[in-house]
């Protein structure tokens, strides 16, 4: 099996560790497993023995303590959890969730770590850090460690594979040294070559040598090292490429005086390339190369060098010469100095420590001192082997590009194919080889080691094995069968081969024998390739691996195996949960229980159902967690259908993700979801889509529309109602949309009650100063839309005139009347877009344009004027809407001297006799009014009706629009006060009716009289729209006689209905008639036009058609009602009139007043 698990221990403290006296330190023992295997690494066992006593000498081991054990977090990087015991016994299991860390009996000697069941560490993964042993010095007197004293803890282990029943062992000891003496340098060498397949010759390979201050309380200001040499010494198959050396001095350190470290022309600027002193070849002897450079002493600055941190690297490049064996690349690398440790009093020296201390035997600093110490470090390059041949197995499936060395991957059915690459990079050309390939299946094993493969299923040839330069034979025969139980050398001679077979899929092995006069010459590459073939088994496991190697044997020596390739079987899936989503986000959280028993169908991507070998639909069932694993053989675009439980639905916005849901309800099955079309290939072989289910609840939108009115809005007060067919509204929430807000969402609002009846829900607004309210939409997804236009609020405008002086008779003027509206003045003009005038004539003083808006549209105030014309001969003042005319006298010239003329003799007028002239009696003028000429009734005979509703500022009555609770109180209650002023001593008793609003005194006065009645939640909802139940019960309780009328049975008025009496009544009376289908629709809306119609027929107010049609000059009319039905039940309404009663009780219109 390709590589093979590690394991680490480590020391989180660095390894060389400075400390004055024994006090109580912790120190902590990481423990690292890496599994370099391809297959899954299991039954993993640590075991850290002799904590009492560590790897120690007598004067420490007493001192030493155990503390505890932290487990660490393992998620990610390990599948699973492991257990934890202190001396055999369990401490606590599934642990690798979350770091924790575990007190144990302060006497423990033996920790063990041990996988839980099923647990593993995936090929080529690596836990770090997956559990640390805590230890501790323990209290003690205070005498200092033992100078190089160091202390060590081994660790020991067992792991294995489930693929192969084998047990494997290792074992590592870090160390501790604890050193009595500052400061102290250290160094370290690292270095990378060239992987090559081959010779070494010209390949370039660098080392980088590291300084230390390995010192636990630093280098102190002021300390002075004198440096001499640095050398590499390096073996002949290595030469120095000139102009490579790099010093890097450690970021924050060039304040300590390195820069200038070595003797040459060094530039302070950021990376320094200087070359060595002297290279000097098989120096002293030695047969190896030194590479010296000559160092400058330097003087520790800046507060002095931080404890264990790197000063500096020297960097340099060399290139191989010579191929050489393994381990003769090497390279070795002395620092020295000259103030280096030469006696344990002496403080100041700097001593060379640790493994890297070793005496100066080839005196590189020349000072004739071979026993002195310095530094020195050891790095040899990585080696192959030169001369090799080498074998190589690469495949390539069905939904692979290209072939691979590691791992293929290919689908149910489909052909993949085989590669086998030889290399000869021996010096001579290869004449006699032959492989042996086992064809991979269940139980099969590798053909040299003889351990398991750990194929879980087979992969049969598809044909003939191509091959130039080789015979193929084939075979039927099984090499760890019982005839050849595994021995290939007899497997390859005595097995029974064909050179070719009828069905290639029934070999279980084929060999290949270099043919004769063939060759593989030195340096050449030969490929054979095959095809093996995915069986039709759609019970094998997810991600199951087929494992194959190939053998070789050539010029008579054993067999050897190439490196494994496996292929996988490639399976496309959908899993997710099904969920009940109490929150509403389309999201699993926390404490969301799963769903189980749901079906869920895997669909092509146009719909039709995926079928497996049998034809049966792919189908599956939530497990009882909501889980759920649906899997098909072939890439392509495929999607979920799942058939959600009853009277659930899932939220309409699809999130996806993880956590997500991620499907949607079927436009034309509701009892279904679907997930979106999803594109499985190779690269995304599994997806997730989980399903949030809901009750079944709605929200509805109210938005909110303004039209004209100042920039700054009120706040409208909504009401959400909801009922179900014969019941009274209920009131569910009251909310309050505040300015600048142009929207509202109730959320969540339950579809029935809890029988199954389908709620209607509607909204009303409370009353707006200024703003007229229609609500329009229903209680779907568009949900409501409420527009409120502004009314300017209007006021008569009366302007005065003042005569001043002058005659009697006053000349006629005409008053035009001016606005200005953000300092732009401009006409006023009427509904015809002429200037609106006023002509007076002489003794009229007021002209009254009646009432005008105060505001524009958008709630800019309108200030009005008026300009006068036609008062010749007087002077004009205006002050505001008052005008004063004074008169200006005439001037007399003076007599203009004439010539003489004779006198004009006087005229004498006879006498006349005084006439008195007769009397006129005053003229009573009615302002907009007709008097009837051919028939004028005494004063006393007539009788009046007043107007009891008005239109719209636009000139429109709305006869189809809805009518309010607060309208239809007003209407009756100026019908009960005969238009005269409304009482205002009623307060009315309820909770929405505030006094100061204009319905209020109405709805007070006429509750008084039993009239109108509110709900039994104690309000009356005055801006709710009245239904046509409702109206009749109004009339019928302000006229309370029968008529002897027959009543109508409608026949969706049932006798058990609150209104059924009153709508009886009415029927009775020829007050209310019903539809053509028979029905009367209590609960529906009554509409305007609907109830002038239904107050007239009871107050018996009957419209004077020929006066309507004759005269509408005179009349209150409106721009929508010219072809509607209510055309003359509207005029009586809307008009006040003086009338005469006929016989067959028709009304003669005499005249109209207060247009």
């Amino acid at each position: 099996q390709k590589g093979s698990p590690t394991n680490k221990k480590g020391i989180l403290i660095n390894s060389f560790h400075e400390t004055p006296y024994f006090h109580a330190d912790e120190y902590s023992w990481p423990i690292t497993v890496r599994n370099q295997s391809e297959m899954n690494l299991n039954n993993l066992v640590i075991e850290d023995k002799g904590l009492d006593f560590l790897r120690t000498n007598k004067d420490l081991a007493p001192r030493m303590n155990f503390i505890g054990v932290k487990a660490n977090k393992t998620t990610g990087s390990m599948v699973g959890t492991y257990s934890i015991f202190a001396d055999g016994i369990l401490l606590e299991s599934g642990l690798g969730g979350e770091v924790k860390t575990i007190k144990v009996p302060i006497n423990t000697t033996n920790i063990t770590i041990k996988m839980d069941k099923d647990a593993y560490i995936p090929p080529r993964n690596s836990v770090k850090d997956m559990v640390s042993i805590i230890t501790a010095f323990k209290e003690g007197p205070d005498d200092k460690p033992v100078d190089g004293n160091s202390i060590g803890n081994r660790i020991n282990g067992t792991y294995g594979y489930v693929e192969v029943p084998v047990e494997l062992k290792y074992s590592h000891t870090p160390n501790y040294q604890y050193l009595n003496y500052q400061p102290a340098l250290s160094i370290f060498n690292g270095g990378s070559a060239n992987a090559l397949r081959g010779p070494y010759t010209n390949s370039t390979v660098r080392f980088n040598s590291a300084f230390y201050n390995s010192s636990a309380p630093g280098i102190t200001e002021g300390t002075e090292i004198e440096f001499s040499k640095f050398v590499m010494l390096v073996d002949n198959g290595l030469e120095y490429i000139p102009g490579t050396t790099k010093l890097n001095i450690q970021k924050g350190m060039d304040g300590y005086g390195f820069e200038n470290i070595l003797k040459s022309n060094v530039n302070p600027d950021g990376e320094l390339t200087i070359d060595p002193s002297r290279i000097i070849k098989n120096y002293k002897g030695s047969g190896k190369t030194a590479v010296i450079w000559d160092l400058n002493r330097v003087t520790v600055t800046n507060g002095g060098i931080a404890p264990s941190s790197n000063i500096f690297n020297i960097v340099a490049d060399f290139k191989m010469t010579i191929d050489t064996k393994p381990d003769e690349n090497a390279l070795t690398s002395y620092l020295l100095w000259n103030n280096n440790f030469s006696s344990p009093d002496v403080t100041d020296q700097v001593k060379a420590i640790g493994n890297s201390a070793a005496a100066d035997k080839l005196d590189y600093d020349g000072d004739g001192d071979i026993t002195e110490l310095g530094l020195i470090d050891k790095r040899t390059v990585r080696h192959l082997p030169a001369k090799e041949l080498q074998l190589l197995k690469r495949t390539q499936g069905s939904i692979d590009d290209e072939y691979t060395d590691n791992k293929s991957e290919t689908e149910l059915t489909t052909a993949f194919k085989y590669q086998i690459y030889i290399y000869n990079y021996t010096d001579n050309p290869v004449n006699d080889i032959t492989f042996l390939d086992v064809l991979p299946h269940p139980g099969d094993k590798l053909i040299v080691d003889k351990i398991p493969r750990g194929s879980i299923f087979e992969t049969p040839l598809e044909g003939p094995v191509k091959a130039d330069k080789f015979n193929v034979f084939y075979t039927e025969d099984e090499l760890n069968g019982e005839k050849f139980k595994g021995n290939a050398e007899e497997f390859l001679a005595d097995a029974t081969w064909v050179d070719s077979l009828d069905d290639y899929s029934k070999a279980k092995a084929f060999k290949l024998i270099l043919k004769p006069g063939e060759s593989i010459p030195k340096g050449e590459i030969t490929g054979i390739e095959f095809y093996s073939k995915m069986i039709h088994d759609e019970s094998i496991p997810e991600d199951a691996k087929a494992i194959n190697s190939v053998a070789f044997t050539f010029n008579g020596k054993k067999f050897s195996e190439a490196p494994s390739t496996s292929v996988l079987f490639a399976t496309y899936k959908f899993v997710g949960k099904v969920f009940m989503d109490t929150n509403k986000n389309n999201i699993i959280d926390p404490g969301e229980e799963g769903i189980a028993n749901v079906l869920i169908e895997l669909l092509h991507e146009d719909g039709t159902p995926v079928v497996n070998s049998e034809g049966k639909p792919i189908t599956t069932m939530s497990e009882a967690d909501g889980s759920y694993f649906i899997r098909t053989y072939t890439s392509g675009k495929y999607k979920v259908r799942m058939t959600k439980p009853n009277a659930m639905d899932v939220m309409s916005e699809n999130v996806g993700g993880d956590n997500g849901s991620g499907v949607s309800q079927d436009n034309n099955d509701s009892s279904v979801v679907y997930s979106e079309s999803i594109d499985l290939t190779k690269a995304h072989k599994k997806t997730i889509v989980n399903a949030g289910i809901i009750k079944r609840f709605k929200d509805i939108k109210v938005n909110l529309e303004w039209i004209g009115g100042p920039d700054t809005k009120p706040d409208s007060t909504i009401k959400l109602y909801r009922t179900v067919e014969g019941k009274e509204p209920e009131l569910v929430s009251t909310d309050t949309i505040t300015s600048g807000n142009l929207k509202h969402i109730y959320k969540g609002l339950p579809e029935t009650d809890e029988f199954g009846n389908e709620y209607t829900y509607s909204i009303t607004q409370d009353k707006i100063e200024n703003y007229a309210t229609d609500i329009s939409g229903v209680d779907d997804d568009k949900g409501f839309l409420i527009k409120n236009t502004y009314i300017p609020p209007t006021d008569d405008v009366v302007a005065t005139v003042t005569w001043i002086g002058g005659p009697s008779q006053r000349p006629t003027v005409v008053i035009h009347l001016k606005q200005t509206i953000n300092g732009v003045e401009s006409d006023v003009v009427d509904k015809d877009g002429n200037p609106l005038t006023i002509t007076l004539t002489s003794g009229n003083l007021i002209a009254n344009f009646g009432l005008l808006p105060k505001t524009d549209e958008n709630g800019n105030i309108i200030t009005y004027s008026v300009l006068e014309t036609g008062a010749d001969g007087y002077t004009v003042s205006y002050n505001g809407l008052d005008i004063t005319n004074t008169y200006i006298n005439p001037v007399t010239p003076p007599p203009v001297d004439e010539p003489d003329k004779p006198p004009t003799p006087p005229v004498v007028e006879p006498e006349k006799p005084v006439i008195t002239p007769p009397i006129t009696p005053p003229i009573d003028i009615v302002l907009g009014g007709w008097d009837r000429a051919d028939d004028i009734m005494p004063l006393r005979e007539e009788k009046y009706h007043f107007r009891y509703v008005q239109g719209y500022e636009d000139t429109t009555f709305k006869p189809d629009g809805d009518i309010t609770r607060a309208e239809v109180a007003m209407i009756f209650a100026r019908l009960s006060v005969s238009g005269m002023e409304i009482p205002t001593d009623q307060v009315p008793n309820y909770t929405d009716v505030k006094p100061g609003f204009w319905y209020s005194e109405a709805i007070g006065y006429m509750s008084s009289k039993g009239i109108l009645k509110g709900y039994p939640d104690g309000s009356f909802m005055p801006d709710a729209k009245i239904t046509r139940a409702e109206l009749a019960a109004i009339v019928t309780r302000f006229n309370t006689e029968i008529g002897s009328g027959t009543a109508i049975n409608f026949s969706d008025v049932l006798s058990s209905h609150w209104a059924a009496e009153n709508i009886s009544k009415a029927s009775i009376n020829g007050w209310v008639t019903g539809y053509p289908d028979g029905s009367f629709k209590p609960n529906q809306a009554i509409t305007r036009a609907e109830t002038v119609t239904t107050v007239n027929r009871m107050a018996e107010r009957y419209a004077d058609k020929e006066f309507v049609n004759e005269k509408p000059i005179l009349l209150k009319s409106y721009t929508d009602i010219s072809k509607h039905w209510a055309f003359y039940e509207i005029h009586e309404a809307s008009n006040s009139h003086y009338y005469n009663r006929n016989v067959d009780n028709s009304e003669t219109w005499n005249r109209v007043v207060d247009r």
